[in-house]
């Protein structure tokens, strides 16, 4: 079976998304039984003042999506945010000026007209940048990833959407087209020092384990607790007094799953 279109988009955006300073502006999820992918990119209070916002990205805006990556090349952070811009036709508020890289200023002017002030856009674009420009290196991007890479993406990030713990993922591209994925597990106040956990064959299943483990014993809504007793049983963060902390308050289900995955005492 050749490749799909949908599987041009996934493995294209898996590509040029593959930094942990780029990769958490994407978004996916399922979008039917088919098992096609819906992308999305996080623009959450970019455009509209106190909105939660996002824009789909199809195979279609490929181009767009790429060309814009590549115009902020001096600080491809913003990449992203310039490539919606150039598809609403529309400036970001006045306000977002202030935290974009200045060397992108006139990038960002040109995607549209100018704004009026209003309840969405209540401060003008600034006259003069507050911060100094900060130019970056970028490359040209990366090819699509196909094959056996693009399924073993479809795999992590089929448990991910399932167990929603998309948030936390990140993935690096390796020079031979390999995509590596990491989980975070962030300090949650509980002597657990932030840290990325490889996401690998050995590890993925132990992940969709825990979460429906925390799912029989707790609730979907703690579906969070999932990513910590992973990375107990993996040896971090299994101390007991750390654990008693985080699971005070919790089931008993929910507390010996964490009391097995300890350290002994």
């Amino acid at each position: 079976m050749g490749i799909t279109s949908n599987d041009l988009l996934a493995g294209t955006l898996l590509a040029w998304y593959a930094s942990k300073e780029t990769n958490s502006a994407l978004n996916w999820s399922h979008t039917d039984q088919s098992g096609a992918w819906r992308f999305w990119v996080d623009c959450s209070d970019s455009f509209f003042w106190g909105s939660a916002d996002g824009e789909d990205v199809t195979v279609e805006d490929l181009d767009l999506l790429g060309q814009s990556l590549v115009d902020a090349s001096a600080d491809p952070y913003w990449g992203t945010l310039l490539f919606v811009a150039r598809k609403r036709g529309m400036r970001p508020q006045g306000a977002r000026y202030k935290s974009i890289n200045p060397l992108l200023w006139d990038a960002f002017d040109a995607a549209g007209p100018d704004r009026s002030v209003d309840f969405f856009n209540p401060r003008s674009r600034p006259e003069t940048p507050e911060l100094l420009p900060y130019p970056k290196v970028y490359t040209t991007l990366p090819s699509p990833v196909t094959g056996s890479a693009l399924l073993w993406a479809y795999e992590v990030l089929n448990v991910c959407d399932s167990f929603d713990l998309r948030e936390g993922l990140s993935w690096d591209l390796t020079s031979d087209g390999q995509l590596e994925f990491s989980m975070l597990v962030d300090d949650n106040g509980y002597g657990i020092d932030e840290v990325f956990l490889p996401v690998n064959k050995d590890t993925l299943p132990e992940l969709a384990r825990a979460a429906q483990e925390v799912i029989k014993f707790g609730s979907s809504f703690e579906l969070w607790l999932a990513v910590y007793l992973w990375a107990a049983r993996l040896g971090v963060g299994n101390d007991r007094e750390e654990v008693d902390e985080l699971t005070s308050g919790y089931g008993d289900g929910i507390v010996k799953l964490f009391q097995d995955a300890c350290v002994p005492e």
